[in-house]
Parts: C-alpha cells; structure tokens; sequence
C-alpha cells in the first residue's frame, strides 16, 4: 500500500477522520486545561493579544458567562469521573443533557465576566491564531457556543494536518519520513489537535522546521528559494513556540553552504534567518515573563511562595550534583508516567494506551530508526545533541516554575511535551547506529503504516466507549 499511496496522503487518510472523530465524540473542556486556552483564544479573537491584569497577581480578561459556565461544567465533569474502573465499565459522560443545554445556548456579548487564564500569558498568540479564527467565524455567523467551540477546533485541526502534510511531502525522497509520519499520528498528538490548547501549533511548527532544515541537509543539489523561504518561515514560526523549542534553531549556522549560490550567501542567509528568529524569540519572552508566575495561583499558598525560576537556577548552579540526583530519581520514577502521555492519556478523564498498545508503539518507533537512512556524521549529532538538550529543558523549566526551590522530585512534567523532541533525537540516533535493518527482506512501511492506523483508532474507540 506504502508504494501505491505516498506517505503525505496517506497521513491525511489516517488522521483526518480520527481526529474529526475526537472533535465531534469530546464534550467541549473536557482537554487538558482547555478551560483557559478557549478563553485565551476566545480574547484573542476580539483583538486583544495577551491576558490583562485583573488582580496583582492574576491576568485573564471579559469572557462570555455562557461560554464560562460550559467550560467550567466540563472540567468539572471530566475530573470527576471514576477513574479506579477499566473503560470498557465507565461512562463519564453523566449528564448529557446539562452538556448539551450549555453548548446550545448563545454567545452573550453583553453578559461578561472576569476570568483568570493567566497561564496562557506565556505563549505567544499565534499559538492560539487558528483557534481565535475559528471562535470569530462562529461569532460571525452567531452559533451557538458548542457550534463556535467545533469550528474552532476544525480550523485549528486542518491547521496542524496541513503543516504535518508539508513536514512529510518535503521529506517524501527520504525514508526519514515514516518518523514525522508516526510521531505526527501518536494518539497523544492526534487528541491534543482536537482540543484547544497551545501544543497544536508547536508540534505542528516543530516538525515544519525539522522537515525543512533536513531536507537542506540531504539534498544534495542547490535549494529552491522556496525551500529557504520555507526554512525561514519555519524558523518564524519555531521562535513563537515554546523556549524549549527554540533552541533547533542552532541548527541553522550548520545548515551546508553547498545548498546556497556561493558562501556569501549562505552567511547572510544564516546570519538574518538566525538573527530575526532569535529576536523574535527574545521579544516573545520578554513578553511572557510577565505572566510567568500566574501558574502559582494553581497551587496552595506555602508551596507558591517557595517557587521561582530564578532562585531555582541559583540552587542548581550551586548544588550541581545533587540536581543530577534528583534528575535522575524523578526520571526512573516519572518514566512510565511520561511514556503513556507521550503515546496517549487522553484528556482529564485520562484513558491511558494499554500497556500492550504502548509497547507495540515503541517498538514500532525502533524499527523506524533502524529503516530509515542515515544522515550527515555532523546533522546526525546536531539533532541528537538539541532533542535531548530540549528534552533536559522541558524537565528543568517544569522544576523551576511547578516545584519549590530544591525539591527532591520533579513534578508536572507531562510526556506530550517530548514529542517535538523526540523527532531530532530518533532522527539523530538513526544517523549514529550502525545496526540497519535489511530492507530487501521486509515490507517495513507498511508495518510502520499498520501500527500507527492502528493504535490511533483503537485509542479513539476506547474513548468512545469510556465516554459512552
């Protein structure tokens, strides 16, 4: 099937379906912290870019009461659910009617209230531009609540299959393809572009810029002005995502000259392309710190007060060692964890991938590294070093934001934040192994092609049948 429909398409007929499915099958705030990221999104679409100071220490902004009472009833409803019970024996869905009353009803302009979704405060708005599209075509066309809160998913959903659908066509040449292609198709990553929240367009964006800059790295002709204005793009777009994907933008000093016209112009390429998205980085940041601390206002008073990000550097600076201790304590204890939110824990109510699925995915994931072919000595240790200096960040912001200064575990990290990640560290160690599969004996796509359908829409009906 892999050599009759190319990968690009065939991620298309995978995933559109699944996640039209999760969109129209999940009750509107049921996503993980989807309360504040609609919010976020909702005030964004009224023109409004970043949260406003409502209290010293709480930022957010005039939200719709309907759109409030939905949003709160389904994050109620989702986190309390019988989570001891199989999925088969749930159904978290208890009250379909109230659900259905609250998504029914309209969108009051004139009956606001304030509300706190600080949090988002940190992300750049265009994180949140697909979604605000979609929240102001339905207001436009003034449908009710739930009605706004789909369209917004959709535009958000065909915002992240098209950019995905790029990564894949760019790198349809190469066999490195099938790991974008599995990664883009995780239950975990198909869930998360059904629901309102940040991660949609940085996952989608990260595996943009590394489709784009690896193609640079194995083409061996000169690049098209409109792959280097891709690759520019991409870097744009990878500066307003979160920090701890910003950093694959030093790749961009290493991306071959022989691509360019003459040197000249690669180092002036180089030089702006990293410059502009290193300012826009710099100016997004700025921005952010500004809110970095309304995630406090989530946790008790005593725990708040003895975390910063700031004095948390210092104690690690200063105890080096024992960071490395509690690092790698928290990575045992946390690992099992990390892995099924890497592969699918599905919203609040948290449908977990069974422990087979899990272990089939990864391993499906291995073989892909040993398929696909190797990349430049020089890219191949780039992509390994940055994945796993971005995996090492993602932990080490989570413990000095989340966790008071020295604490002896690391909480709060979630695996879903690893995706973008993990596509520059498999893609790096299939560069380095020297173990290669023998690909005139297997049909390796379609096993690769086989499990991902698979596990994506066995996820979806175990869903399915946990919500109804």
């Amino acid at each position: 099937m892999s050599r009759l429909i190319k990968a690009h398409t065939l991620f298309l007929i995978i995933g559109l379906p699944a996640l039209m499915a999760f969109i129209f099958v999940l009750p509107h705030g049921w996503g993980l912290d989807e309360q504040v990221h609609v919010a976020r999104a909702y005030q964004l679409s009224e023109g409004n870019i970043y949260p406003d100071r409502i209290s010293e220490k709480s930022y957010g902004g005039q939200i719709p009461v309907s759109l409030v009472r939905l949003l709160e009833f389904g994050h109620s409803e989702s986190n309390t659910v019988d989570r001891t019970s199989q999925f088969f024996a749930r159904k978290d869905i208890r009250h379909p009617d109230i659900q259905a009353a609250l998504e029914g009803a309209k969108i009051d302009q004139d009956n606001k209230t304030t509300y706190d979704f600080g949090p988002t405060g940190p992300y750049a708005p265009v994180v949140y531009a697909p979604a605000a599209l979609g929240i102001a075509i339905g207001r436009v066309m003034d449908v009710p609540i739930g009605a706004t809160l789909t369209l917004a998913k959709i535009v958000q959903a065909f915002f992240y299959l098209l950019l995905c659908y790029i990564s894949i066509y760019i790198l349809r040449n190469y066999k490195l393809k099938w790991i974008v292609f599995m990664l883009a198709l995780l239950p975990a990553s198909i869930f998360q572009a059904a629901t309102i929240n940040a991660d949609v367009v940085t996952i989608a964006g990260s595996f943009l810029f590394l489709a784009a800059v690896l193609s640079l790295f194995m083409d061996k002709k000169k690049a098209s002005v409109r792959m280097l204005a891709l690759v520019a793009g991409a870097s744009i777009l990878l500066s307003m995502t979160k920090p701890s994907y910003a950093i694959f933008l030093l790749i961009i000093p290493f991306i071959p000259t022989s691509v360019f016209s003459t040197a000249k112009v690669a180092w002036v390429y180089k030089s702006a392309v990293l410059a502009v998205a290193l300012i826009v980085l710099g100016l997004v940041s700025l921005k952010g710190l500004a809110y970095s601390d309304t995630i406090l206002a989530y946790r008790d008073a005593a725990t708040a007060a003895n975390i910063s990000l700031g004095r948390q550097i210092v104690w690690t600076l200063t105890h080096p060692l024992d960071f490395l201790v509690i690092l790698a304590e928290s990575t045992i204890v946390n690992m099992y964890e990390w892995q099924t939110s890497f592969i699918g824990l599905l919203g609040y109510n948290t449908i977990a991938a069974p422990n087979p699925l899990q272990a089939i995915v990864l391993f499906s994931l291995f073989i892909a590294v040993l398929y696909v072919e190797k990349i430049p000595k020089v890219a191949a240790y780039l992509f390994v070093g940055l994945g796993i200096i971005s995996l090492l960040s993602i932990i080490f912001l989570l413990y000095g934001t989340f966790n008071p200064v020295g604490s002896t575990s690391i909480i709060g990290v979630q695996g879903r934040y690893f995706i973008p990640s993990m596509a520059f560290v498999m893609i790096g160690f299939a560069g380095l192994v020297r173990l290669r599969m023998d690909t005139n004996k297997t049909n390796v796509p379609a096993i690769l092609i086989s499990i991902s359908a698979a596990s994506l829409y066995a996820m979806l009906i175990f869903y399915i049948v946990a919500l109804y």
